[in-house]
């Protein structure tokens, strides 16, 4: 037989969350395996949330044959999961804090102010630290982060702009063929016995270093 709600608006048809706690009484005492299931579902979504407090208040007072038992073991089973899921997910960020922060463990617990021992059961999730820790530990893998990456910029930043500058070096030096060049003009290539300030000289007009050596 279908289930049917009385003296209510809502219908076995709406979202389990959405029941009333008449409903999810009426379901309990009076549906099938069919409504159960549907009750179970919504357990094991939110093992916490409003409908598992209402099948704890229906089964404080009322304790329908085969009902009873199932919804508890199922409610236990479903909180003990998430539980779980919860420890790992802080296992894993106190692992990303210390990854983070480039220190090893031990260096690590101390910085926070713990012995090595203990921050592996933080590590491994049998041990789930409290939230101001956790948000100590955060902050430090931040900050040491965030330094050894401005260290990085700081040594990489002038060697890439000596790079930048030979480039631009090189462009300028190099025109026209492989002729060497000032500027945009391009000039000839020094020879041996020639010096770049006395072609400079000779190109402001003092003339050629040779003649002039030559001279009296």
């Amino acid at each position: 037989m279908a289930l049917t709600f009385r003296n209510l608006t809502i219908t076995p048809d709406a979202p389990v969350a959405e029941w009333p706690t008449e409903a999810v009484q009426t379901a309990l005492e009076r549906g099938d395996l069919r409504d159960w299931r549907r009750i179970a579902a919504q357990l094991r979504r939110d093992p916490w949330g409003r409908t598992a407090r209402q099948v704890e208040e229906v089964l404080s007072h009322s304790r329908p044959y085969g009902a009873a038992e199932l919804m508890e073991g199922l409610l236990e089973q479903a909180r003990r999961r998430a539980e779980g899921e919860e420890r790992e997910e802080v296992a894993a960020e106190v692992r990303l804090a210390v990854a983070r922060s480039g220190l090893s463990k031990a260096h690590f617990a101390a910085r926070i102010g713990t012995s090595p021992s203990r921050l592996s059961t933080y590590l491994s999730g049998k041990v789930t630290p409290s939230a101001a820790l956790i948000l100590r530990m955060r902050r430090l893998g931040d900050r040491l982060s965030a330094q050894r990456i401005a260290a990085t910029q700081a040594e990489v930043g002038p060697a890439r702009e000596v790079t930048i500058a030979a480039g631009e070096l090189e462009t300028v030096l190099e025109s026209d063929g492989g002729e060497m060049g000032v500027g945009h003009e391009p000039h000839r290539r020094l020879r041996p016995e020639e010096r770049l300030e006395d072609v400079e000289m000779t190109r402001a007009g003092f003339g050629d270093p040779c003649t002039r050596a030559r001279q009296p």
